[in-house]
C-alpha cells in the first residue's frame, strides 16, 4: 500500500508496470468526478476502489480494533490502495 501525495509519484516510478499504469491513471482522471465503487483501469488486474462516507471528529470517534483486522487480511492479500487527498 502506498499513501502519499500524487506530487511524490516519482518515487514510486519503476515498481510495476502495474503501479505505473495506476499512478497514470491517478494523474489523468478527475478523481472528484468519479462514481462510488470500483473502477476499471485494466480488468480485475487494476482497479480504483472509490469510497463515500462521513467521518466526525476525532474526539466523538472510538478506536475500532476490527479496522486493524481489516487492514490487515487487505495487506495480506497485495491489494494495493492508491489515496489522496482533496
Amino acid at each position: 500500500m502506498i499513501v502519499d501525495l500524487l506530487t511524490n509519484v516519482h518515487l514510486y516510478q519503476g515498481l510495476s508496470s502495474r503501479t505505473d499504469r495506476a499512478f497514470e491513471y491517478l494523474r489523468q482522471t478527475d478523481l472528484a468526478a468519479l462514481e462510488t465503487g470500483d473502477q476499471a483501469i485494466d480488468g480485475t488486474n487494476i482497479y480504483a476502489r472509490v469510497l463515500t462516507y462521513t467521518t466526525r471528529l476525532m474526539e466523538q470517534g472510538v478506536w475500532e480494533a476490527i479496522a486493524a483486522i481489516s487492514t490487515y487480511r487487505s495487506l495480506s492479500r497485495e491489494q494495493s490502495a492508491f489515496a489522496t487527498r482533496r
